[in-house]
């Protein structure tokens, strides 16, 4: 232990900061990006394009080669989760297996990549780059109206397939390229989908504002250029050659931004919507002040209470950091920490009579005001340069606002600019504001252009990282891990690329061919690569790359959380399909909703709006649905360019016992008795046919056959018990 605490603090000292700033040029990542030629392996029979001459050759390095291809019906079911996010119908299956033609994988590949689906499948990949949600975060957790433009532009743009380039202009700088096109701005939102704390009583602005560019600042680092700029913050980066002067002239590129909402409706309207949502918004606060000053005591004197009640061994095990608590300490804590929680029954019950009747009456007061919430002003969550000066940026002696050290000025980082081009832009053109009064006009209409000029070298041949960040987030989601597998971070902690001559021919050809990203989805799935068995046996090549490096192998991958979820409305038959539009909100389980303030949350009056693609959900940052959160679906507080990939008991119990995973059951049932009527053996074979895509073997058909035969309760709850098994096999939870 003690020679682990002397690491520690010597680490800092330790770290070869020097080195690895002498040594920027051998970062590969940092490099230009070069196509390289493309390999001739010696097994050209296995190669179908680029993709597999660059896996092949590798793999042959080792003597091994790829698996062989993979059954069609398992090829289809497999691009449909992966590019859907939806299991294949019946009627879709018959006719791909049907389809004798040699280009029916090509077809079936195009066809998919041209549905809408496709962008609410793979819009949910970006929106857990750049921390998407639909509330603040922290204490109050309040809504933002319009957050779900922003989701619905990148659907949108996705579908669409709008260039690599526009795609980071637009989210960069909108306001100052396109000004007057409406649908751009909505693009702007990215810079305020950070969480937001209001509520923490602090009034430093120049600490709230540090906030805010430092949100801006480490989201842009690790959605657009992989790495990890956060750690420049207070000092230089101790691993990657990104000193912290770097950092804030990153951050100076949005020195003169600031938080705007540009509406959507006419002058008139919109002035008298805003006067009435802020009398409700004093209103509210008000209320709310009135039950914090009434609960504060209260819960102070309801934790002394309880802590009172705990042992010296528990007492110390809720002293010691969560990280370093013992098995012992961590249950002693965890369940001391459950019986810390006061929530709303708590407090009243702790009051005295007369306090507690006054306290249920401005609860009911505060209600009343938050079911009457006035409509929000339609608008665009954005951010637009304001003011005649732009505010200096100083490099901040150890991140702290108020000890400014020298000025700095916006620049790209010294690492990733080639050499003989200028590090620090010489000038910046002022750009057109957008014609919106909100912005303001004291720059004459007019922008500073820095966001402008930023966005230009993001997408430019002349930035090394991004084409091969974006790429490789392309190559993670279809192969199960990144040719980097830290996405988030190309630098020297992150994971060293398994391939990186394909990983630059693939940046290159993004590059070349306008910056399409269809193309290069195209390009990956028609591979021989892609197209490959998961599941049959190679002693040598587990031997040799027991960790699938190479990808000897398809990589078997549980489905995603909103994947899992869409799946199941699926095929039970409950799925609502409507694209579009606010948040949906689910309604809570008990447990839950006796945290949330009386009227905070209201849940769709509509059942069927419960139905959505879970793209469509509502996403408030405190309040995650459990089925999304017990299969790993990332918090919103930073950047997910990976997701975690557990196994724990309560999945297992959220599969077979919640009332959510009960809910589909009983209506697939209620689909095959549509369907399939009473007869067991027709049942059964059209409950597979929808949950797995295949016919039920001999062995299956005669189990199948037995259960529901053998139910001694009525035929439609023997049948949803019998669908809920059908949920909980690897078959449905895994693509293959």
């Amino acid at each position: 232990m003690h020679r682990f605490l002397l690491a520690t603090l010597l680490l800092p000292v330790l770290i070869p900061v020097a080195v690895c700033a002498q040594d920027d040029e051998r970062v590969w990542a940092f490099r230009p990006v070069e196509r390289p030629e493309i390999p001739r392996p010696r097994d050209s029979a296995r190669v179908a394009n680029p993709v597999d001459a660059f896996i092949v050759k590798s793999l042959e390095t080792v003597d091994l080669t790829l698996s062989p291809r993979a059954p069609r019906r398992t090829l289809l079911r497999r691009i449909h989760l992966d590019l859907l996010g939806l299991p294949p119908t019946p009627v879709e299956i018959d006719q791909f297996l049907s389809d004798t033609r040699p280009d029916a994988w090509v077809r079936l590949v195009d066809r998919l990549l041209a549905s809408p689906d496709y962008g609410h499948r793979w819009a949910q990949h970006w929106l857990d780059v750049v921390r998407y949600a639909d509330s603040d975060g922290f204490e109050y957790d309040d809504p933002r109206p319009h957050a779900w433009r922003y989701r619905d532009w990148v659907i949108e743009a996705l579908n669409g397939d709008k260039p690599f380039a526009r795609f980071i202009h637009e989210q960069i700088a909108a306001d100052e390229l396109f000004p007057e096109n409406r649908q751009a701005l909505v693009a702007l939102g990215l810079h305020r989908l950070g969480p937001l704390r209001l509520n923490a009583g602090t009034q430093d602005k120049a600490k709230n504002r540090q906030e805010r560019l430092t949100e801006i600042v480490d989201m842009v680092g690790s959605a657009f250029l992989g790495v990890t700029f956060g750690c420049a913050r207070c000092h230089d980066h101790k691993f990657d050659p990104l000193p912290q002067a770097d950092y804030y002239r990153l951050q100076a590129f949005f020195a003169a931004s600031q938080a705007v909402d540009l509406p959507l409706v006419p002058a008139g309207i919109r002035a008298s919507r805003e006067k009435a949502r802020k009398v409700w918004i004093k209103k509210r606060d008000a209320i709310r002040k009135r039950l914090e000053e009434v609960e504060a005591p209260v819960k102070k004197r309801l934790l002394a209470e309880r802590r009172g009640r705990f042992g010296k061994e528990t007492l110390e095990a809720l002293a010691v950091d969560a990280s370093v608590r013992t098995p012992d300490q961590s249950r002693l804590a965890t369940a001391a920490e459950r019986m810390l929680i006061i929530v709303e029954a708590d407090i009243r019950e702790a009051l005295p009579e007369a306090k507690r009747e006054q306290y249920v009456a401005v609860q009911a007061e505060l209600q009343g005001v938050l079911s009457s919430e006035p409509a929000a002003v339609a608008s665009v969550m954005a951010i637009a340069d304001r003011g005649r000066d732009v505010p200096s940026t100083h490099r901040l002696v150890r991140g702290e606002p108020h000890h400014p050290g020298e000025e700095v000025f916006p620049s790209f980082p010294a690492v990733m600019v080639q050499r003989g081009r200028p590090v620090r832009p010489s000038s910046f053109r002022k750009r057109a504001r957008p014609s919106i009064d909100e912005v303001g006009d004291s720059e004459g209409g007019h922008s500073t252009g820095r966001r402008a000029e930023l966005a230009g070298w993001l997408a430019s041949e002349s930035n090394p990282l991004t084409a091969r960040v974006f790429v490789n987030r392309l190559w993670q989601h279809h192969f199960g891990q990144g040719i980097v597998a830290t996405p988030n971070d190309f630098g020297v902690m992150g994971a060293a690329a398994s391939h990186p001559e394909l990983l630059d021919w693939l940046a290159a050809e993004l590059l070349a061919n306008g910056g399409r990203i269809k193309p290069l989805h195209r390009l990956m799935l028609l591979s021989e690569t892609y197209q490959q068995s998961g599941t049959v046996p190679n002693r040598l090549a587990v031997d040799t790359d027991p960790e699938n490096q190479l990808l000897w192998k398809f990589r078997r991958r549980r489905l995603e959380a909103e994947a899992l979820r869409d799946s199941l409305l699926a095929v039970s038959g409950q799925l609502n399909r409507q694209a579009g539009g606010p948040g949906v909100r689910l309604p809570l389980p008990p447990e839950i909703a006796a945290l949330q303030y009386k009227g905070s949350w209201q849940a769709h009056p509509d059942p069927w709006q419960h139905n959505r693609r879970a793209i469509f959900l509502f996403v408030k940052r405190n309040n995650r649905p459990p089925l999304l959160t017990n299969f790993d679906a990332p918090g919103t507080m930073v950047s997910c360019g990976r997701r975690n990939q557990s196994s724990h008991a309560g999945q297992a119990l959220t599969l077979l016992n919640s009332p959510e995973l009960d809910r589909q059951a009983r209506a697939f049932a209620s689909r095959l008795e549509t369907e399939a009527g009473r007869a067991p053996v027709a049942v059964v074979q059209r409950a597979y046919r929808l949950a797995l895509g295949r016919s039920p073997s001999p062995d299956e058909l005669s189990l199948g056959r037995a259960f529901l035969e053998a139910g001694d309760g009525s035929f439609a709850e023997t049948l949803s018990d019998y669908c809920l098994v059908l949920f909980n096999l690897d078959e449905f939870l895994y693509v293959e």
